[in-house]
């Protein structure tokens, strides 16, 4: 998802619009294990909530918030 969308994201709140097509594309392919067919039904909770901003804002918004943090820890 993230190779797709990585500069502008898919728009805040349309991860799991998204996340459905693309993993049905995954699981057409054939290269998933056992546990990842028996968890694909639990589509309500991303497993990394902050890969799920990078996906639905992109990087160009992500990178002044972590330069944001970087300097507010920093000083």
């Amino acid at each position: 998802m993230l190779k797709d969308n990585w500069l502008s994201g898919f728009g805040f709140g349309k991860f799991y619009e998204q996340y459905l097509y693309y993993q049905s594309a995954y699981f057409e392919k054939g290269y998933y294990t056992t546990k990842e067919l028996i968890l694909a039904g639990n589509t309500h909770y991303v497993f990394n909530e902050y890969w799920k901003l990078v996906v639905e804002l992109g990087i160009w918004i992500i990178a002044p918030l972590v330069a944001s943090l970087y300097f507010y820890i920093r000083f």
